[in-house]
């Protein structure tokens, strides 16, 4: 999905988290794993594809939609990394966390469709 899909679905389970919850720390955390995420797009960019010479976004949007990246490290869209987070929700279901990884759980999900 293209980051305006990411957002606006993110915008969208943000405000149903808190209609449902009403609690503000699960609609930030569910905005945050919805389209904050993609963060990790960014430190792939400047680490891993050594692009810290044009760090501006105008040229990391160009480079990711006109090229095409030799590997991709994005540790925030990892299995490994939901699964932890699901055991320490188990553990300590903090509104913050459980938002966060329903809006990761569903940015993953609209990336594979």
């Amino acid at each position: 999905m293209m980051p305006g899909g990411h957002l606006a679905t993110s915008l969208a389970l943000s405000a149903a988290t808190y209609y449902v919850t009403g609690s503000p720390e699960a609609a930030a955390g569910s905005f945050a794993g919805g389209f904050l995420i993609d963060v990790d797009h960014y430190l792939d960019y400047i680490v891993f594809e050594k692009q810290w010479r044009r760090p501006d976004p105008v040229s990391f949007l160009r480079y990711y939609f006109t090229n095409r990246p030799r590997t991709l490290v994005l540790p925030l869209h990892s299995a490994e990394l939901m699964t932890v987070l699901f055991a320490v929700i188990l553990a300590h279901p903090w509104p913050l966390l459980v938002g966060y990884w329903v809006g990761a759980a569903m940015h993953l999900i609209f990336d594979v469709l």
